[in-house]
């Protein structure tokens, strides 16, 4: 299966991100899901700022989920480190097969501290 969204990507504690969600079959051919929804989470598996199934409700063959602000938490050492934390896609499809499938993909976030944000 091919991956519809990048492994890693880096953004700023509380900014602005933007995801391109570009949807796939297991021919990497475009196409549009009949279901999507995200979420994020902590290494602990933690929901972060209450985004927990969030459906995507506008679906064609790539959408843009965009996380801000308490999306982009810093919960790591007060004097740098690194914090990450991860966006999970699930997305039903029918293949060319005529099958119904579901794909689930994870992508790591790498949150940069700015320092003198709260």
């Amino acid at each position: 299966m091919p991956c519809v969204i990048p492994t890693a990507i880096c953004a700023n504690q509380k900014g602005e991100r933007t995801i391109t969600n570009a949807f796939t079959d297991s021919n990497d051919d475009p196409v549009t899901p009949s279901a999507a929804s995200w979420r994020l989470v902590d290494a602990s598996g933690n929901v972060i700022n209450s985004r927990s199934n969030v459906p995507i409700t506008s679906l064609s063959t790539s959408v843009d989920v965009v996380l801000q602000g308490d999306d982009l938490p810093w919960n790591g050492d007060e004097y740098g480190g690194s914090y990450s934390i991860y966006y999970h896609l699930s997305f039903t499809y029918t293949d060319t097969d005529l099958v119904e499938k579901t794909q689930k993909e994870e992508m790591e976030i790498q949150i940069r501290q700015l320092f003198g944000t709260s």
